[in-house]
């Protein structure tokens, strides 16, 4: 099939550019650019040889069918060939990964370099690995959250490690200050309610809209609300930092009281059955999303002042790919399987 010979050009490489680049990530603190390049030509002259050969395969299999075998007319002869469809998609998937790559950059969640290997990793795992997760245009959003959930969980349990490691340092009332400070901030509550209408809005018209327009919406596009929830730890510091402008509190509250009317127009009861559990759900994950950016930032901030080398991204990026290939769908998933 020639999904394998996907494999067989693309799998090796893989391993072998996230071994070495990060053991150099590890040992010099750097990603070299000609891995990155090595890596980027590797992986579009596979897709474009494959693209070529959509072309000349034909050709070339009846002539070896015709005068190296010699079969007779009306003998099965399999064309070892590829779907334009699959192609298309990969390639769609690597750029995507590179734009996305990029403002994950932008903000500030990895270096340059990072974001380089990032879409590096999305050509060369084959986007039949995503389909326990499959987004389209985008299949390697399973392969970014196979990253960052691994890598804020780890520091998650690094944070609560130091900071209780640090607890008899601080005193009480340090500690109680900085929780005074955070919860006594008008303008953070503010964005968090402003970010909690937002994606209440998602939740009511992935799901309510949903039902009353779903011919108009691709299939399939309710199970993207949960994409809400990566996207929100990721992209956390851009998404407050643009919704405390006041014009944009303001559209998201009249869009929110929109949508509301609306659903309780069409639907009262499915809306406060949404309203309820999304509120009680994102009340949940903004409160530990909170405690778990202070632990983060309280852990950075002391490794900065003790001198300490900043860890290696690369290897997360390769332990990211080697989850997905593993899996076949995204940790998010699975952890959400176990809960429900």
């Amino acid at each position: 099939m020639i999904f394998d010979y996907l494999d067989y050009f693309l799998l090796p490489v893989f391993f072998l550019l996230g071994a070495i680049i990060s053991y150099e990530d590890i040992r010099y603190g750097k990603i070299k650019n000609k891995w990155i390049a090595v890596g980027a030509i590797w992986g579009l002259a596979v897709y474009l040889f494959f693209l070529f050969w959509l072309l000349i395969g034909p050709f070339i299999t009846n002539f070896y069918y015709d005068n190296i075998l010699n079969l007779t007319v009306g003998a099965p002869r399999p064309v070892f060939t590829v779907h334009f469809s699959f192609l298309l998609q990969s390639i769609v998937n690597g750029f995507a990964a590179l734009a996305i790559g990029f403002l994950v950059w932008r903000a500030k969640g990895w270096a340059a370099g990072d974001a380089k290997l990032f879409f590096i990793f999305s050509l060369l795992i084959p986007i039949k690995y995503y389909w326990k997760s499959y987004l389209p245009i985008f299949p390697s959003f399973t392969l970014l959250i196979n990253i960052f959930i691994p890598l804020l969980l780890f520091l998650f349990f690094r944070s609560c490690l130091h900071f209780f490691l640090h607890f008899p340092r601080l005193g009480t009332s340090e500690i109680s200050q900085r929780f005074k400070n955070f919860f006594a901030n008008k303008e953070n509550l503010k964005t968090r309610g402003v970010m909690i209408l937002g994606f209440l809005e998602i939740f009511l018209f992935l799901g309510l809209w949903q039902k009353k327009f779903g011919s108009f919406l691709p299939s399939g596009v309710s199970h993207y609300g949960m994409l809400a929830f990566p996207l929100l730890i990721i992209f956390s510091g851009p998404i407050s930092r643009f919704i405390q402008k006041p014009l944009v509190a303001k559209i998201i509250s009249v869009i929110f009281v929109l949508f509301l009317a609306g659903g309780l127009i069409f639907a009262p009861q499915l809306t406060w059955q949404i309203l309820s559990q999304s509120l009680q759900m994102m009340i949940a994950f903004i409160i530990v999303l909170s405690l778990f950016r202070k632990l983060i930032d309280f852990y950075v901030d002391s490794s900065e002042k003790e001198g300490e080398r900043a860890f290696p991204m690369a290897i997360w990026l390769f332990l990211g790919g080697i989850i997905t290939l593993l899996f076949q769908g995204s940790v998010l998933s699975i952890i959400l399987r176990f809960a429900a």
